[in-house]
């Protein structure tokens, strides 16, 4: 899905690193360096300083076992409580036990579809929850029935980080 070179890079900024992709072309592979700065000893190092906003709970329902654990990853790393649930049923049963402040969902969901789990959040929550459709479904009508569905936010996947990491600190 191409999130996952997105999620590396994004976790290894945060560290102050960088990575870079070479390849000399189709069917040679590819090679992938990471640079992270040394770091001093820990009694060195000074206290963490937050600078992010109001940590979240966050529930990502997903089916690719690849996707979930990739946000669930970047979004603990920037500092939120996560939540998972692989398909529609388990997902929206999370949701309404857990009341996240942000859901974000999968539209393709074996069992009921991202679509279903949003309608039934809004007629269970109202607004009182962020709904974020996160998924290979990019079309202008996929968006338009993300809306109708009760969506919040649409993403096209791959997503980008820092767009997500915008949403779901602020709703932006």
């Amino acid at each position: 899905l191409g999130i996952g070179l997105t999620v590396v890079k994004s976790l290894v900024a945060l560290h102050g690193g960088t990575v870079e992709a070479h390849s000399a072309g189709a069917g040679t592979g590819a090679e992938l360096v990471v640079r992270l700065p040394r770091s001093a000893p820990a009694a060195a190092l000074p206290a963490p300083v937050v600078e992010r906003g109001d940590r979240r709970r966050v529930l990502i329902v997903d089916d690719s076992d690849d996707v979930r654990e990739s946000l669930r990853d970047t979004l603990e790393a920037l500092g939120h409580d996560v939540v998972t649930a692989a398909d529609g049923s388990g997902g929206l049963a999370r949701l309404l036990e857990l009341m996240p402040s942000v859901a974000i969902i999968d539209i393709g969901l074996p069992g009921i579809d991202g679509y279903q789990v949003a309608r039934e959040a809004r007629r269970a929550l109202g607004a009182k929850i962020r709904l974020v459709a996160l998924t290979g479904y990019g079309q202008p009508e996929d968006k338009e029935r993300a809306r109708a569905a009760g969506f919040d936010r649409h993403f096209t996947k791959p997503v980008d980080v820092h767009a997500l990491e915008e949403m779901v600190d602020h709703g932006a």
